[in-house]
Parts: structure tokens; C-alpha cells; sequence
């Protein structure tokens, strides 16, 4: 009988140093670049040469698994429990799995051709552990597809899409204590955007944030990002022709979490702005801006991130969040940051930070749990290493 995968969840590894020969992870800023260049755009040479096959694991009583091969640099570990992964690559069977901590299998579930896993996680729901992930096809940044929920013994018990007949999209899922479900959506749509230096008649793309009663369906709200935020606060800018065109749609705000704060106060990482975002959870209205152009708090040292993923409220109301830092090979290595974030004072300030031990630098995707004992899980994105 498997192990029941939230058993060990609470205990995962905090000093494990795996890297996934086949990229995993729980968000998917650019499955293109998953096993090749940190470029998007390859030489002629390069594309002409045969595409590199990930090692794959294979049973002899189950041939249809096939998960990544994952080594282990590092076993010591002071929390020893699961890894809860998202394999995406092409070539490699997808679909969320969990591993020990030799790498080991413990649980996989395939999924379809063309389809992928992304979010991949314990949570809870109406008072009981579960598994919870995104399922769909994913595009070069953003995701289309369902959300799904599965109890103790693996049943799928619930799958939503998202509300408005919109598509969810693959960077979140967060459950809340009310039964209801924080989730995310990237829409295409026409935009005049000749005054940020692009076409006039382009494309761009609107991020959604929705809060879903999970039981019946229903969406309760929606938050759009371009009613509150100035697309002009944006880090990306129209350097290739294609960027605003229905090729490359301007995607100016790059929503990749969204979770509770404080009461009715929810918190939305932007990975395009560098900043994180808080807005009422009725109203929808902005109540303050962390970061990038238009801060409304004072950072300290060190305090400042960039291309940001996952930030979370944590028990002690700090504030977690992998901070990429670049975009480059230039830019400096990407980390795990813990701030103290003062509403009176206006104030936020590095509690902790955690570089990867070799120094790395992550250009995207990328996540930091901290757990109850005081270890630090990290994923370290488009590295392709926990």
C-alpha cells in the first residue's frame, strides 16, 4: 500500500539537494527553454542538432510509468519526508508524482499527450489533507486547464475550471478555509499600446485573479489586474518586433500567486512588475504595493526582488517569496527571502535570505516553502534543482 502522501508532507526535506535531470516545477514561465538554452531563441546550428532525451526511470510490473530519473547530490537532511514534483517536459512523462528522499517513486499519475501537471502540493479541504494540482496544456508562460483536488487514497474528488467561462491557468491554486479556491487566468484581448512604445493595434494579455466556491463552481469574485495597476509600471519592453503581436502578446503583469494576508486582504505576486500587490477581497480594491515603480513601502537592504514568483503570508506575518533577481546571465543569483513587511511604518526588511549553495541563477519559475521546524525548501525554477 502507498504511503499517504500528507503523512511525511509536513517533514519534507529542508536540506536535500536534488537535481531533476528532467526539469520539474511548480510553475511554467517557459517550457521551451525547460532543457536547452536560457535563451528562448536558438541558433540554426543548435536547432538542427538531435534533441538530448532525458534518462527515464521504467518498471518492469508498470511500463506505462516512466517518470524523470531524479539524482540525489545531497541526502542529509534534518526534516526527511516527500517531494511533491511536477515533471513538463516534452519528452518525459508528465504529470504530478511524489519521490522520497533518494529520489525514489512513491506515487505517479500520467497524464494524456500534450497534457501537463503544474502547482502540485498538500493542502487542505473541508478539514482533511489533500492533493491538489493544475491539469491542461500549457503555452510559454501561462497555462490552460482545470483544477483538481484528490483525498487519501488518490480519488480525484473535485475539478473546476475557472469562472466567467474563462481558462485557469497553471501557476496557482490556493484553498482557503472558507471551501473556496484562489485561482489565476491569463486572457489574450486587442490593446492600443503605442504609448508604452508598442503597436497600436496589438495584443496583450489581461490577468485575472478569482476566488471559486469549490463545492458548486460558483465564482464569488474577480479581480482584474489592469483596473488597478498602471501597465506603465512594467520591466518588459517591446525589444523584439514579435513582443504585441499575436505571436508574442505584451504580457505586461505576469500574475504567478495569489493567498490570504490578513482577513479580507489578499496578496498577488507579479512577476513583469516586480512587485506584490494587496487589494480587499470584496471590493477589490488596492490597498498597498510592494516593489518595483510605484512602491508604496520603504525597502531596506537587500530588501528589493525582481521577477519574483510565490510570495506567502507565513504564521508570524513575514513574508516569503522566491526572488529570481534575473533575467539575464548577467543579473545576480536568485534566492529564497524572507521579509518583515511594517503596514505602520511602511517599512519592509530582509529577515532571511538563501542563496542555492553553488550560486544560481533562476530566470524563471521558482518557489521557497518554509517549514514548521524552521527548514526551507526551495525550488530553484529553470535549474532544474531542489
Amino acid at each position: 500500500m502507498l504511503p499517504s502522501p500528507w503523512a511525511t508532507a509536513r517533514r519534507r526535506a529542508s536540506s536535500l539537494l536534488v537535481l531533476l535531470v528532467a526539469l520539474t516545477g511548480c510553475s511554467d514561465d517557459d517550457p521551451e527553454r525547460a532543457a536547452g538554452p536560457s535563451s528562448s531563441a536558438e541558433t540554426t546550428e543548435a536547432a538542427e542538432e538531435p534533441e538530448e532525451r532525458a534518462p527515464l526511470q521504467s518498471f518492469t510490473t508498470r511500463p506505462d510509468l516512466t517518470p524523470p530519473v531524479i539524482e540525489v547530490l545531497d541526502a542529509s537532511s534534518p526534516s526527511p519526508g516527500f517531494l511533491f514534483l511536477a515533471p513538463k517536459q516534452a519528452q518525459v512523462q508528465t504529470g504530478p508524482i511524489i519521490v522520497d528522499d533518494r529520489g525514489e517513486l512513491v506515487w505517479s499519475k500520467p497524464l494524456p499527450e500534450r497534457r501537463s501537471a503544474a502547482d502540485f502540493r498538500v493542502q487542505t479541504y473541508q478539514g482533511r489533507p489533500v492533493l491538489t494540482w493544475w491539469e491542461g496544456v500549457s503555452h510559454r508562460g501561462w497555462g490552460e486547464g482545470d483544477f483538481v483536488i484528490a483525498d487519501e487514497t488518490y480519488t480525484e474528488i473535485a475539478r473546476f475550471p475557472a469562472g466567467n467561462g474563462r481558462q485557469g491557468d497553471l501557476h496557482e491554486m490556493q484553498l482557503t478555509e472558507d471551501g473556496t479556491a484562489l485561482v489565476l487566468v491569463y486572457e489574450e484581448q486587442a490593446a492600443d499600446l503605442s504609448e508604452l512604445g508598442g503597436p497600436a493595434e496589438g495584443r496583450e494579455f489581461e490577468n485575472y485573479v478569482q476566488e471559486i466556491d469549490v463545492a458548486t463552481g460558483e465564482l464569488l469574485w474577480e479581480w482584474r489586474a489592469s483596473d488597478h495597476v498602471d501597465r506603465a509600471t512594467t520591466y518588459v519592453g517591446f525589444d523584439e518586433p514579435e513582443v504585441g503581436t499575436e505571436e508574442d502578446p505584451f504580457d505586461w503583469f505576469h500574475v504567478n500567486s495569489a493567498g490570504l494576508w490578513d482577513g479580507d486582504t489578499v496578496i498577488v505576486s507579479a512577476r513583469n512588475t516586480h512587485a506584490i500587490y494587496a487589494f480587499h477581497r470584496r471590493t477589490g480594491a488596492l490597498e498597498w504595493t510592494l516593489g518595483g515603480k510605484a512602491s508604496d513601502f520603504e525597502l531596506g537592504d537587500g530588501a528589493r526582488f525582481a521577477w519574483q514568483h510565490d510570495a506567502r503570508r507565513q504564521p508570524d506575518g513575514t513574508l516569503s517569496l522566491f526572488d529570481n533577481q534575473s533575467n539575464s546571465d548577467e543579473e545576480p543569483d536568485a534566492r529564497a527571502l524572507v521579509l518583515r513587511v511594517d503596514e505602520e511604518a511602511m517599512t519592509a526588511t530582509v529577515v532571511r535570505e538563501q542563496p542555492h549553495p553553488e550560486g544560481v541563477r533562476s530566470r524563471t519559475q521558482g518557489n521557497a516553502q518554509l517549514l514548521a521546524d524552521g527548514g526551507l525548501v526551495v525550488g530553484w525554477g529553470s535549474e532544474g534543482r531542489v
